[in-house]
């Protein structure tokens, strides 16, 4: 059984990761299981402690720029720079950036609209 201040501190740890990190990953780094570090993004687990730090909508991981309404698309696609695979055109009607080069940026974006 875990005490209160070791909750708050995986709590912390796990809610102010970047969403872009997966749970995989996010587990090794605080020694949890996926599923728990799952369930604790989501709010699912440990949701009364540290309640005003956000937690994740149960769709908001795999969400990606081009499933967002905010996200114009246009025709064709662009060979990278380097030549190793291609990007689709399309930019964000509320100007991410990240979104023409990181189609997986909607990733925990608070403006995805569906």
């Amino acid at each position: 059984m875990k005490t209160r201040e070791e909750r708050e501190a995986i709590a912390l740890a796990v809610l102010t990761a970047p969403v872009e990190i997966t749970s995989a990953t996010l587990a090794k780094q605080v020694g949890l299981t996926r599923e728990m570090t799952r369930q604790i993004r989501l709010g699912l687990r440990y949701a009364n402690v540290l309640p005003h730090l956000p937690r994740l909508e149960p769709d908001a991981m795999v969400r990606t720029c081009q499933d967002c309404s905010l996200f114009h698309h246009q025709p064709g696609r662009e060979q990278s720079d380097n030549g190793s695979g291609s990007r689709t055109y399309g930019r964000c009607s509320i100007g991410i950036p990240e979104a023409a080069e990181s189609l997986h940026y909607a990733r925990g974006c608070g403006a995805f609209q569906r």
